[in-house]
């Protein structure tokens, strides 16, 4: 049987305590935003208040955006450069996507080629993104 000191070592829970102190730390800081700040933030960051709350609770790892994106031949750096309100759209689909495993393990895999993957809830968007319809850089 584990002890409740075995459980501090696994690499699942400290993950969920960093998430649950982290969390705390920015709704707390959020709390004690005015209101006009509040809102101007919800605004830069294309949130509002209902969907960060669930991205809090929900939310997964967003680094395979910057891959998937790359191999179908955007840049992501030039695109969050360009775009914070687009980058931060496609971010929050990516977390809040319940296909995330399947979309790490076909990145990884190599398995995605010349568009997004059909479960993926950003393809239409990366699919215009790569095909140039929006002034972003290929990448080489």
């Amino acid at each position: 049987m584990a002890t409740f000191a075995d459980l501090l070592t696994s690499r699942g829970l400290r993950r969920a305590l960093r998430h649950w102190f982290e969390t705390r730390e920015m709704r707390g800081e959020i709390a004690g935003l005015s209101a006009a700040d509040r809102d101007a933030l919800f605004r830069d960051i294309a949130i509002d208040e209902a969907s960060l709350e669930a991205l809090e609770d929900g939310a997964h790892d967003t680094e395979g955006l910057d891959a998937l994106l790359a191999r179908l031949g955007v840049d992501p750096d030039h695109l969050r450069d360009d775009d914070v309100r687009l980058i931060a759209l496609l971010r929050r689909e990516c977390a809040m996507c319940s296909d995330w495993t399947r979309c790490a393990h076909d990145i990884a895999a190599g398995a995605v080629h010349g568009a997004a993957p059909s479960y993926c809830p950003n393809r239409t968007t990366i699919e215009t993104l790569a095909i140039g319809r929006r002034p972003y850089p290929r990448v080489v």
